[in-house]
């Protein structure tokens, strides 16, 4: 009896072993697909393809030793399914079928990668060492950007310098030169970050959790409302004012789903008071129109972008086309050619056509409707998963008000 109870055990061992070397090449993957997207311009589309099969592969490998499907299912996958096919169906009617496959390859590489994380990842350790990882890594692409144009960044450490500029709808304009793109990637990269990191930093470190860890609670608290701040100051230093106003959406969207009903009656009646005030309304209106105005006039490429998606309505011209497409239809010569609609519903029923935009719209509903749900119902069981939760819900409502006017990540 000892000598198969002792031989048990180290199988058990041998196995939890093996789980967490697979665990660890899953991650892996993940991060490479991260650092491939910061460095997008610089490396071919297609190898995002790579950090996702290396996690698939992986977690395959897991599935057959572990003798089960490793596979944890949330509304939103089949709206994922139905988006990632329709993709590629429509690789049969795309004007540019190279693009169309590089674009693909993103976006079901990154489909891929989020199913496999929620499916494998299910322990608050798990969760928290991922997001660590991840936010280091998106603090030192950030502080490498600073430490290169520092003599640009230190004048504008001024509160008042930096505040006014975006007050003033004047912008830093502070040229990172960042492989991901120009300033508005990049504060669009930072803004959508800024809710969730809020959120976890605010609400999903607490002490009572933390208790016999003391050292950990001041390690990640520390660390997340650093990353915060961080963050948003990015945001700041862009200059670009779609990312502020994305920013400022995520955060209202991340206070008012932790507020009771009657604090967001209230926090809604405090904000109609504030819209009412003449300065006030005058400076959001000054934002608004500086920002239509922007680029040759939104309204512009908005009036052409409808007339288009009235032409290719049913299929559209399939995913990453819009530039082509655009070119098309309006002549370079009399029009400038822009690279994407400066609205992402636009953008898609255009590439996508009208069952591209149902299911987009349908799958950022589920992301926001089950984020705020799910953190209700977790904010006393598990206030971490619910800080998590509702900050990716905050993250997707400031990125489709942010992408209304404007469609660069």
């Amino acid at each position: 009896m000892y000598r198969i109870s002792y031989h048990g055990c180290m199988a058990d061992k041998k196995v939890q072993i093996l789980n967490v070397v697979l665990n660890a090449f899953i991650e892996i993957g993940f991060y490479i697909s991260i650092v491939s997207l910061l460095f997008i311009t610089r490396y071919p589309l297609y190898i995002q393809a790579f950090g996702a099969s290396f996690s698939v592969f992986f977690w395959g490998l897991k599935c057959l030793f572990n003798k089960k499907w490793l596979y944890k299912h949330y509304p939103w996958h089949w709206t994922e399914l139905l988006l990632c096919s329709w993709i590629w169906i429509g690789l049969l009617w795309s004007v540019q079928p190279n693009q169309t496959i590089l674009h693909g390859i993103i976006f079901t590489s990154g489909c891929i990668i989020e199913v496999l994380l929620v499916s494998v990842f299910q322990k608050k350790q798990q969760v928290l060492r991922i997001l660590f990882i991840l936010f280091l890594i998106l603090v030192g692409y950030a502080i490498y950007f600073i430490v290169q144009h520092w003599e640009s960044v230190l004048p504008l450490l001024r509160w008042g310098t930096i505040w006014r500029s975006q007050l003033e709808v004047s912008g830093v304009e502070i040229n990172f030169g960042t492989p991901i793109g120009g300033r508005n990637t990049l504060g669009g990269l930072y803004s959508l970050l800024v809710p969730l990191s809020a959120s976890i930093a605010i609400f999903g470190i607490s002490w009572k959790e933390f208790s016999q860890h003391k050292w950990l609670f001041f390690l990640f608290k520390s660390f997340f409302l650093s990353t915060t701040i961080l963050f948003f100051s990015m945001v700041m230093f862009s200059g670009s004012r779609g990312s502020s106003i994305g920013m400022v959406f995520g955060l209202l969207c991340l206070l008012l789903s932790n507020l009771q009903w009657q604090w967001t009656l209230i926090a809604a009646y405090l904000t109609a008071v504030l819209v009412s005030i003449p300065t006030t309304r005058n400076w959001f209106t000054r934002i608004l129109l500086e920002t239509l105005s922007g680029d040759m006039a939104r309204i512009f490429i908005w009036q052409n972008s409808m007339e288009l998606f009235h032409l290719v309505w049913i299929g559209g011209t399939g995913l990453g086309t819009f530039q082509f497409a655009y070119k098309m239809f309006f002549s370079p010569e009399n029009q400038k050619t822009f690279i994407h609609a400066h609205n992402i519903f636009l953008n898609i029923g255009i590439e996508l056509g009208l069952i591209g935009v149902v299911l987009f719209t349908i799958i950022g509903l589920q992301f926001l409707i089950y984020g705020i749900s799910l953190s209700r119902k977790n904010q006393i069981a598990s206030p971490f998963f619910a800080s998590i939760q509702v900050g990716l819900a905050s993250l997707v409502f400031g990125y489709i008000i942010r992408c209304l006017f404007d469609y660069t990540i």
